[in-house]
């Protein structure tokens, strides 16, 4: 719209939202916006790998990982710090994921694939409650996006895990914290 001075009034979420979608492929926009019924015609390996091609590194992930901690879980914490450093971030960093291999069954992938989506989810929330950014930054809606991603390559309602419960409560407290108009909305309908 226009303001009272003739000047465009320009709506920074949705230009930030705009720019940290045009990063992205298509496919993820798709499986984010389309969440959680979306569906893809990428194998999962290679929605696995193109994700995992977007994992900042283990020093800014440990970053957003403390401004997880020290800004946002005061007011909820579904995932604690053990689990953070104990099994999520050295499943990321620290070892070989079974991705690899063609030949891996169905039911072992996916929890690994609800620990990136979870690990994505904080990262997301780390970067929105990261002082040194401005609020809905581009980073924090990259890893938003790839969370709700990655869930899509599996059904949430046949066999979730308790990785994925934690995940939708951080992308539930992820719209809270952005401070868009329809944040609040969109908490609750997840």
């Amino acid at each position: 719209g226009r303001a009272m001075n003739g000047a465009t009034n320009v709506n920074v979420p949705d230009v930030r939202l705009a720019e940290a979608l045009a990063s992205l492929p298509k496919e993820f926009k798709h499986l984010a916006e389309g969440f959680p019924f979306a569906s893809t015609s990428w194998s999962k390996k290679e929605m696995r790998k193109l994700i995992r091609g977007y994992l900042p590194t283990y020093e800014r992930a440990s970053s957003l990982v403390e401004a997880y901690l020290e800004n946002l879980s005061w007011f909820c914490r579904p995932v604690q710090r053990e689990q953070i450093m104990d099994v999520l971030l050295p499943a990321l960093y620290k070892r070989e994921w079974v991705d690899e291999s063609d030949d891996v069954p169905e039911s072992e992938e996916s929890p690994e694939m609800h620990q990136l989506a979870l690990s994505l989810a904080l990262f997301s929330c780390g970067a929105v409650v990261d002082l040194t950014l401005p609020p809905y930054n581009t980073e924090a809606i990259i890893y938003n996006h790839l969370a709700r991603a990655a869930l899509s390559l599996k059904s949430v309602f046949e066999g979730s895990s308790f990785e994925t419960v934690q995940t939708i409560v951080l992308l539930s407290k992820f719209e809270f914290f952005v401070s868009r108009k329809t944040s609040l909305e969109s908490a609750w309908k997840l």
